[in-house]
């Protein structure tokens, strides 16, 4: 039996997930990387990173949300 050559895909880079969109960029790398049939990326692999992808989504959530609250218990206090 032939052995067909798989492409080797590089998804270990580091990338900066320091926004919504850098997160987005990720899941949809990581789709296209799982879709791909000679992509290297194990399923178990894809599924964690959608995982953390979800927590850091809901980090930036949470964030903002403090932000916010903190701006305007700012404006409160100082009458505005």
């Amino acid at each position: 039996m032939e052995r067909t050559k798989r492409k080797t895909v590089i998804y270990h880079n580091k990338i900066r997930l320091n926004t919504p969109h850098a997160v987005q960029k990720l899941l949809a790398r990581t789709l296209n990387l799982l879709m791909d049939e000679e992509s290297c990326m194990p399923a178990n692999k894809a599924r964690v990173i959608g995982y953390l992808c979800n927590i850091m989504i809901s980090s930036f959530d949470v964030t903002d949300f403090e932000e916010r609250l903190t701006a305007l218990e700012t404006k409160n206090i100082n009458g505005g």
